[in-house]
């Protein structure tokens, strides 16, 4: 069980090593971890479940599949889970099957057409 104070902690420790290899992962967190993270509730979560994937088009901002993920980033997230005592699992993609049922109304307008 990953509690509020220590999501934060994992979450800047995954992000501190991405920086350090001069790399930039955004991602779209959703479940329980999402409502930590805007202080809705406060309660442990099991896992970090990643909806999607930010990246800038010349648009703007759009969100594409989760999967892959990028090296980087599973990278920096064995190395948290080995340092924090986290279950392999703990920032995973499960949800990504969303993009073949449906997204939330509100995260379909950032997706790319077609």
């Amino acid at each position: 069980m990953i509690g509020s104070d220590q999501l934060r902690e994992v979450l800047s420790a995954v992000g501190q090593l991405l920086e350090a290899e001069g790399k930039t992962v955004r991602i779209v967190i959703v479940g329980g971890a999402s409502l930590n993270l805007a202080g809705l509730v406060d309660r442990a979560t099991d896992d970090v479940d990643v909806i999607a994937r930010a990246k800038e088009d010349e648009g703007g901002p759009m969100l594409i599949p989760p999967d892959p993920m990028p090296d980087a980033l599973m990278a920096a997230v064995q190395r948290v889970a080995r340092d924090f005592g986290l279950p392999s699992g703990w920032l995973n993609t499960a949800v990504a099957n969303q993009w073949e049922t449906s997204l939330p109304p509100s995260l379909k307008e950032w997706t790319s057409p077609g």
